[in-house]
């Protein structure tokens, strides 16, 4: 089964959602994505277009989405 969340809901710029996990014992939502190579990096300050460094990983907890707590895996 597929899923298509709309980019304006999640504000996800710059990153490309992978996989979508639901899992059924913790009552949750895990949501994968990777940063979109297709687009330079925004840097938030200046709002410039840069190279990235170095990538680090993120995770960011307690999105409701579908009715159930979510974790978006950046």
């Amino acid at each position: 089964m597929t899923t298509s969340i709309p980019t304006n809901i999640l504000s996800l710029k710059g990153q490309r959602v992978n996989k979508i996990e639901l899992h059924k014992t913790l009552n949750k939502v895990l949501i994968h994505c990777h940063r979109d190579k297709r687009f330079k990096a925004i840097d938030p300050r200046t709002g410039l277009a840069g190279t990235i460094n170095r990538y680090v990983r993120r995770s960011v907890q307690d999105l409701p989405l579908f009715g159930l707590p979510c974790t978006l895996e950046i």
